[in-house]
């Protein structure tokens, strides 16, 4: 029979914080562990910096702004759950999320569970709110407004499928239901048939209305839902009151620690308010008492990493056997605000010995640690997880016929090390590179440490268990090609990625240099505007831009991947251009 697969993808996974240096203790040994026994690539790249570009290659195989871009996320692509799916695989996922273009979040899945409640809002976060802009200033044509049309209306017959799933304690919301008072939601759910009603009987008008009035338009009004019952009243105050201690010993120890040891440094050209606001950030963490806070019912929209993994344990136990599976599973403990316990048990033994750890931790700190704490010791929580997940699957002997994924989906805008001008959207290593580890028991130890970008990974998956790779793939599996000589950076840069009214960046990493360019789809490779570049022979940690003073003849080979990439990325804009709308 062919193998399980269990595809795991820890949000926010910078590849030097995982592993101990001279200035911060291992924060995920466990990982190390599965690292020598299997296969590792340290030189893995996201093409984007955010989740939602990312996906794109991670989950397709293909780069972030090909076949129609993310602007109605994987829609119009193929994903490595149907290629698995198509190849007889039951595939499962309890990470599902109703957002932005929800038809087309996670195509070609066969066990599916949502893990956060829809909400509207996120819609007009990530996409409306931007047209509404562009509406009010520019106006929009007859394209654009057909997107937006097709937007909204997916948006509400996933949130009307939503309601009735949850009224109804259907299978896609098992995973969440205890988690979510709905006493209001046949109510609710009026509601919204009423709105989609007003919607339907004049969709160009409604939406006009919408981009017009904003957050004032009635649909705001309707209530959404979040898990708000993870824990009882009584043992979140308890919690609050245990683990104070140890959330003002790390306080204090971040402060210190990098008052001491991660100097601020201004040089004239940099942009000084932004450096000391980083600089602060790092300094004081503000939300670090908010995280043990009873007053706050939900600390994060999704159940946590190890209850994720017990909903995966439970349903391997209860599936049948007859046909191998697939599990993609993403999880965002890692990610800004960042956790580090199980924040949805009243499991006391559980969260002692998660907090233990954390005083461990920060025991072993050397005098010249420097970075950000409460990231570290996320990274911890999310190892202290996945051995529990590797113990259980162990115990009930399923580890001998399963290959195990684990990366992230791009790398940490907040490690503090070094401090930059801005977090996400810019082009620096701790963005990007990750970790990738594969684990199989049969499986020879090496360290793969060619460049690789994230759209390899699907090939890759596909390579392990002697699948053919589709033709819709770009990527290669790390297995059995050379490595490349650079990797890849795209992506709009945060908000709405419409690269018909926006730019986007375009950049490049090799051994060398990191080369980043602002371009528009509708002009020429000249017209581009050169925002960075790195020598990275002399300035590893890119803190130095030379895009004002290095001769550009020296980075000629560099420019000219850069335009052929260009080229093709504007032919298949044009080509595949919003995608049949």
């Amino acid at each position: 029979m062919p193998k399980n697969n269990l595809f795991i993808v820890i949000d926010s996974l910078y590849y030097d914080k995982t592993i101990g240096n001279d200035y911060h203790p291992a924060t995920m040994p466990f990982l190390d562990k599965l690292r020598s026994e299997g296969i590792t690539c340290t030189n893995m790249y996201s093409e984007a910096p955010y989740t939602e570009a990312a996906l794109v290659s991670l989950l397709c195989g293909i780069d972030t702004l090909k076949n129609g871009s993310y602007i109605r996320k994987l829609y119009g692509k193929e994903t490595i759950m149907e290629t698995f799916r198509d190849n007889g695989y039951e595939t499962f996922s309890n990470c599902v999320q109703p957002l932005v273009y929800p038809s087309y979040s996670y195509q070609g899945l066969t066990e599916e569970y949502y893990n956060i409640c829809y909400e509207f809002e996120t819609l007009w976060a990530y996409r409306l709110e931007f047209y509404s802009k562009e509406y009010k200033k520019n106006g929009l044509d007859d394209k654009t407004m057909k997107v937006i049309i097709d937007l909204i209306n997916d948006n509400f017959i996933t949130w009307i499928n939503f309601l009735e799933s949850l009224r109804d304690n259907k299978k896609i919301t098992a995973f969440i239901y205890k988690y979510v008072d709905t006493t209001d939601v046949k109510e609710n759910l009026k509601q919204v048939n009423d709105e989609y009603k007003k919607f339907n009987k004049n969709k160009s008008k409604y939406t006009k209305e919408l981009l017009e009035l904003g957050k004032e338009h009635p649909v705001f009004k309707i209530h959404t839902y979040n898990l708000s019952k993870k824990m009882t009243p009584e043992n979140m105050l308890k919690l609050e009151k245990r683990y104070k201690k140890i959330i003002t010993k790390m306080l204090f120890k971040n402060m210190f620690y990098n008052l001491r040891n991660n100097k601020l440094i201004l040089t004239p050209k940099e942009d000084r308010k932004a450096l000391i606001k980083s600089y602060i950030n790092a300094i004081y963490n503000r939300f670090l008492y908010q995280k043990i806070d009873h007053r706050i019912k939900s600390k994060k929209a999704a159940p946590s990493m190890e209850t994720t993994f017990l909903h995966f344990e439970d349903w391997l136990l209860k599936r049948q056997k007859d046909k191998p599976y697939f599990a993609y599973i993403h999880l965002d403990d890692c990610h800004r605000q960042e956790f580090f316990y199980t924040y949805d048990t009243n499991d006391f033994n559980k969260l002692d010995e998660e907090f233990k750890a954390i005083e461990n931790y920060m025991h072993k700190l050397p005098k010249n640690y420097r970075g950000n704490l409460s990231y570290d010791v996320s990274l911890q929580y999310a190892d202290i997880c996945l051995r529990r997940l590797y113990t259980f699957l162990a115990e009930h002997k399923m580890l001998d016929n399963l290959n195990i994924f684990i990366c992230a989906d791009h790398g940490s805008s907040y490690t503090f090390d070094p401090y930059r001008k801005n977090y996400v959207n810019n082009e620096h290593r701790e963005n990007y590179n990750m970790p990738f580890v594969i684990w199989s028991k049969d499986l020879k130890p090496e360290v793969i440490n060619g460049m690789y970008n994230t759209k390899d990974i699907p090939a890759t998956m596909l390579a392990m268990n002697n699948l053919s790779i589709p033709k819709t793939y770009d990527g290669m599996s790390i297995l059995n090609n050379k490595p490349r000589d650079y990797v890849l950076l795209e992506n709009v840069c945060g908000g709405c990625p419409d690269y018909n009214l926006r730019d986007f960046m375009l950049g490049i990493r090799n051994n060398n240099y990191v080369i980043v360019m602002n371009v528009n789809a509708h002009k020429e490779f000249s017209d581009g505007e050169i925002l960075a570049i790195y020598d990275l022979k002399t300035d590893r940690q890119e803190k130095y831009n030379l895009k004002d003073t290095l001769d550009r003849s020296v980075i000629e080979k560099e420019l000219k991947i850069l335009k052929n990439e260009f080229e093709i990325l504007k032919e298949d804009i044009k080509k595949h251009n919003f995608i049949d709308v």
